[in-house]
């Protein structure tokens, strides 16, 4: 199996900022097979979790997981794709807003 950048942060992004409990409960609702395995959300191998939802949605999939399930608010997350802050999801990377923030930094 070959991954591509963007499953990769997708996957990052769910393991950051969905709990154990949540990937397993999001895993059994999309009806990803690695979950049949598993009675309980702390039998998951968290990694492997998220890599399954991720490789298993696109974006608007993405957008409606985020909508149904909460979400970790205080977590941020800034990536090439996506980029979660103040319990938002925008399909956009961050690379403008870090860059800006490194070159007031060394101003």
């Amino acid at each position: 199996m070959t991954f591509d950048d963007k499953l990769l942060e997708r996957k990052l992004l769910l393991k950051r900022v969905f709990p154990r409990i949540e990937l397993f409960e999001i895993g059994k609702e999309l009806n990803i097979p690695y979950f049949a395995y598993f009675t309980s959300g702390w039998e998951i191998d968290e990694d492997e979790a998220s890599l399954e939802i991720a490789s298993n949605i696109n974006d608007e999939k993405l957008k409606e997981i985020f909508d149904k399930h909460a979400p970790r608010e205080w977590t941020v997350f800034r990536g090439a794709h996506y980029t979660f802050e103040n319990g938002e999801l925008r399909l956009e990377g961050s690379g403008k807003t870090i860059q800006t923030n490194v070159y007031q930094a060394k101003k």
